[in-house]
């Protein structure tokens, strides 16, 4: 069994190369694209570049989940039946179930796996920290996020459409969910930068995110 890692970024300098190498761990190849970022994230990424780390490409193209479908038909040559692949790493997310061993001990006709996501967010009286400000120890404030898929289980004939977000008919879901720490909103000048890639989307037609985030005010 191997597992193929889906990395879809932008703008994410300051948390990415702690992403990528602790995805490394559990990954054996973590393909790496880039939506257009313009603050370095790509230059780190490259930097990173090894047999794990793949730097697909950067582009600037409106956001898209279904983004992530283009790098999947790159490199599923290279898979075999029973491969798990990461649908969604995120550069902000970090597993704290170690997905090698979470998946090894899933059913055979277990092909599709949920994943819970526990959001840390920091608050008002949080100081702004300047090395790991990725330990959940440094966060005053956690609640459990959303359930979306996170990983699903290659097999021949797979289909998956690029207007879709998923493979079509991807197989049983898992009864057990795969939890992993969520940091989308981690100190104050990340959040305006972060405001400002989900202001772009939503301009060109991404519906996914609330309308508020077009009026939101500066910290």
């Amino acid at each position: 069994m191997k597992i193929y890692a889906i990395s879809l970024i932008k703008n994410e300098s300051d948390i990415i190369a702690q992403n990528l190498i602790a995805a490394s761990k559990w990954a054996d190849k973590i393909f790496v694209f880039d939506n257009g970022s313009t603050d370095g994230t790509w230059d780190i990424v490259k930097g990173l570049a090894s047999q794990k780390i793949i730097p697909y490409k950067s582009l600037d193209l409106p956001y898209r989940d279904s983004l992530r479908q283009q790098v999947f038909e790159s490199f599923r040559d290279e898979l075999s039946n029973g491969d798990w692949i990461c649908l969604k790493l995120d550069a902000d997310e970090f597993y704290w179930d170690d997905p090698r061993v979470f998946l090894s001990k899933q059913s055979g006709y277990v092909s599709l796996i949920k994943g819970l996501a526990i959001e840390f967010q920091y608050t008002e009286d949080n100081k702004e920290q300047d090395k790991n400000i990725f330990n959940p120890d440094d966060f005053e404030y956690c609640f459990i996020e959303n359930f979306e898929e996170r990983f699903f289980k290659y097999r021949k004939g797979l289909v998956w459409s690029c207007d879709n977000s998923l493979p079509t008919h991807p197989g049983v879901t898992g009864k057990h969910m795969i939890r992993f720490a969520h940091y989308q909103f981690r100190s104050k000048n990340q959040i305006l930068k972060r405001l400002k890639v989900r202001k772009q989307a939503i301009s060109s037609g991404y519906s996914m995110y609330w309308e508020r985030d077009l009026e939101a005010e500066p910290l």
